[in-house]
């Protein structure tokens, strides 16, 4: 489990610019945001939405100060800033004196104040060691050693090298003028602000280079051991120019990425990310997410699914909207055996970020040491819009987009190419050179060639593999592997290619090439598409042989897409509670059901209305999946006397495919649907749902042969051999069925002939 050092969670981020700030009253120091009672910070602990005058967060139910969790200690993120921040004004003063200017500007004096006094006023964990201590010199102030002390330098200390003169007096740097640190002084107040308005600006500086060595001093304690930080969310993204770019839209236009560039860079368990937007993304009137999922662990096993070959440890969250990014927050996934659990995703604070439209910068934690190269995937959530990037990675990409040439009848003709293949190597600063394969249904490779691939193009490839092996209505599938020298992340985007060579195969076969189902299936044109087109279904059928029922759905979209983040953050964002609870689970799935009314006239099933039509289903098959691949199936039967779905059984086999799934199920299962009407429904995780209907008679009672024998079945279960027609030479039978008025039965054959008898 990643868990943040419990200083990262103590102290409030400013919300626009989200450095750490002082006080959740005044303005940022970094930003000059201002801050009021309408202000919202995040809890540093549990990310909870906080208001101004909360004392406690509504979510954790952690006590707060104004400027954090707890009592006021300082913490490594309040020794950051003070000593960013005196540096800066330090800066600032150095040239207003090279000018010739003796006062301080009020902006810059009132900074002053409030650095001063929150370094005199808080007590500093390890100053002690350095002669730095709050005086203790009486009992009575032993009792109250659980108050904040005052920071004061000891007789023997020496600051810049110079003995003090006297207890409780820092001089020597300051030439003369004594600043005097006493229990009932305190440098915020208005009578201090006197005090610190009446010094020249000399004076001043000597006052900011004692303060940032005795707090730089102080630092060398708090940070033992620490490693600085290779990139420094600031908003200064120059330090960013030297680091390998993934420019998604100018190489790979055809992935509809949430950003148009990314950059990744590691120090230690610190991973850094830059976005490029097209300006987009959080200016809306509505609320608008950025997720960045790391894969810390490089293992696609573990963790949630984001997409195919990604598993998610942890992400990094960003909200925002009408141009500015209002919260932030850091999870880590507790669910260590389900891929597709969003409720496990646990709050352990916020995120440090910098967003200056149209540019972002992160600071992400991987929970890996710098020998092992993270996976970053990027998804953005706008209303109902998912989009996600191929993975990032610090040692570089090799991104391979394969797309099948194969017609939308899986029916493949001689001499005709199977796949466009797209080949570009991103995040890299050097050539690669690679070696594709293409690899057929049996898993032999079929060598493409080596591929020299120059940073940030893409080379574009038709490939036509020889098929003189395969006869007439074999199944083929083609799709890609990459060799490569180790060190670099390779993925393979899309779906292999299959289908059928020339013509497809007699009866339905499951094995995700669809043009078995070309003279079957029936269309589903809505008047209106609906705006999901994963759950938009254009087609839908069903099938049987001697042994099986076959079913089949079509939608516009991808089957089974699902989305790999189900929610929609609103502008009240509810609190969420710390640490790992147990909740309802909540996952991304799309979900295809079959209800069945095995005997339309009678009333005896569960009621179901699919537009202005109602079955009364004793039978259902379910199938719910993510990223286009099944999670569950199974088959459920109707209990009248409970008013309940009962799980009878699973299905045979099951094949998805882009935009299409088939099915079957074991007739002994559902026995006789000579007469049957069936309800498909396509719905998300959102409960948007489209619906389309087959019967009644879904299946023939009638199964002929290619040859012309024909068997028949009074219940679709039981079949007996009938008659025997005989057939011109050549031809072969692809289909039969029914007359409209049911007299007579007619076998189509393979050259368009049919036959009646």
């Amino acid at each position: 489990m990643i868990e943040l050092p419990e200083s990262e969670k103590r102290t409030f981020d400013c919300p626009r610019c989200h450095k750490p700030i002082l006080s959740r009253k005044g303005q940022c120091v970094f930003c000059t945001q201002k801050f009021d009672e309408s202000t919202l910070f995040s809890c540093p602990r549990c990310g909870a939405l906080v208001a101004q005058s909360d004392e406690k967060c509504p979510g954790c139910q952690a006590p707060l100060s104004d400027s954090g969790i707890g009592p006021g200690t300082m913490t490594e993120k309040e020794v950051d800033i003070v000593l960013s921040e005196l540096e800066t004004l330090s800066k600032s003063i150095a040239e207003k004196v090279e000018s010739g200017m003796k006062e301080m500007e009020p902006e810059e004096r009132e900074r002053l104040e409030v650095l001063v006094g929150k370094m005199l006023e808080l007590q500093i964990s390890g100053a002690d060691e350095l002669g730095i201590r709050g005086s203790r010199a009486t009992s009575e102030e032993e009792q109250e050693s659980e108050r904040p002390k005052i920071v004061r330098v000891q007789k023997s200390g020496r600051v810049n090298g110079l003995k003090t003169p006297r207890r409780e007096h820092v001089n020597g740097m300051i030439n003369g003028t004594g600043a005097r640190a006493r229990r009932e002084r305190d440098f915020t107040s208005w009578q201090n602000r006197k005090i610190v308005g009446k010094l020249q600006v000399w004076q001043m500086l000597s006052i900011i280079i004692v303060a940032a060595v005795i707090i730089a001093s102080l630092a060398a304690v708090v940070y033992t051991g620490a490693d600085r930080e290779a990139f420094i969310v600031d908003g200064d993204f120059s330090d960013w120019a030297p680091v390998p770019s993934y420019p998604f839209s100018a190489v790979l236009p055809e992935i509809d990425a949430p950003v148009l560039e990314a950059k990744i860079g590691q120090s230690g368990d610190q991973v850094f990310l830059y976005l490029r937007t097209d300006g987009g993304l959080f200016s809306g009137s509505e609320p608008s997410s950025l997720y960045a999922f790391v894969d810390s662990d490089s293992d696609p096993a573990t963790g949630y699914g984001v997409g195919r070959g990604f598993g998610a440890d942890s992400f990094n969250l960003l909200v925002g909207w009408n141009g500015i990014v209002r919260g932030s927050g850091y999870y880590v996934y507790t669910d260590t055996t389900d891929r597709s659990n969003w409720s496990a995703w646990s709050s352990r604070g916020s995120t440090a970020y910098w967003h200056e439209s149209p540019e972002i910068e992160m600071k992400l934690i991987s929970g890996q040491s710098q020998e092992t190269a993270p996976l970053v995937k990027l998804v953005s959530r706008e209303g109902a819009t998912e989009k996600t990037s191929p993975a990032i990675s610090t040692s570089g990409s090799v991104i391979a987009v394969q797309k099948s040439l194969v017609g939308g009848d899986s029916i493949l003709s001689p001499g005709y190419p199977v796949m466009n293949l797209s080949i570009s190597a991103m995040g890299i600063e050097d050539a690669v050179n690679i070696e594709p394969f293409l690899v057929d249904k049996h898993g032999d490779n079929l060598s493409i060639g080596t591929i020299d691939l120059i940073p940030n193009s893409r080379v574009m490839k038709e490939l036509s593999p020889d098929l003189a092996a395969y006869a007439e209505g074999d199944f083929f599938s083609f799709g890609l592997s990459v060799d490569i020298a180790a060190g670099h992340a390779i993925q393979v985007l899309g779906d292999p290619a299959s289908g059928y060579y020339i013509s497809p195969p007699d009866g339905i076969e499951i094995d995700g090439a669809f043009g078995d189902w070309a003279t079957i299936k029936s269309l589903d044109n809505d008047e209106v598409a609906l705006s999901n087109p994963d759950i938009d279904i254009d087609a839908v059928g069903a099938s049987a042989d001697q042994a099986l029922y076959y079913f089949y759905a079509g939608v516009k979209g991808t089957a089974l897409g699902g989305a790999n983040v189900p929610e929609e953050r609103s502008k009240n964002i509810p609190s969420e509670p710390s640490g790992d609870i147990v909740r309802l689970r909540k996952t991304g799935e799309d979900l295809l059901q079959a209800f069945i009314d095995v005997d339309p006239p009678e009333n005896s099933g569960k009621e179901i209305q699919a537009g202005d039509h109602i079955i009364h289903a004793d039978f259902l098959i379910e199938v719910y999946g993510r990223n286009g691949v099944p999670t569950s199936t199974s088959i459920l039967v109707y209990e009248w006397s409970s008013d309940m779905w009962q799980e009878s059984g699973d299905l045979e086999e099951i094949a998805v495919a882009a935009g299409e799934i088939e099915l079957s199920v074991d007739k002994q299962q559902l026995g006789n649907l000579s007469s049957s009407e069936i309800v498909f429904f396509a719905t998300d995780w959102k409960a948007n749902s489209d619906s389309s209907l087959i019967g009644p008679a879904m299946v023939d009672p009638w199964v002929m042969l290619e040859s012309g024998q024909d068997y028949r079945s009074p219940d679709g279960v039981s079949w007996a051999l009938g008659d025997n027609i005989t057939l011109q030479s050549s031809d072969r039978v692809v289909d039969i069925t029914l007359s409209p008025s049911k007299d007579y039965v007619f076998a189509v054959t393979n050259s368009g002939r049919a036959y009646r008898w």
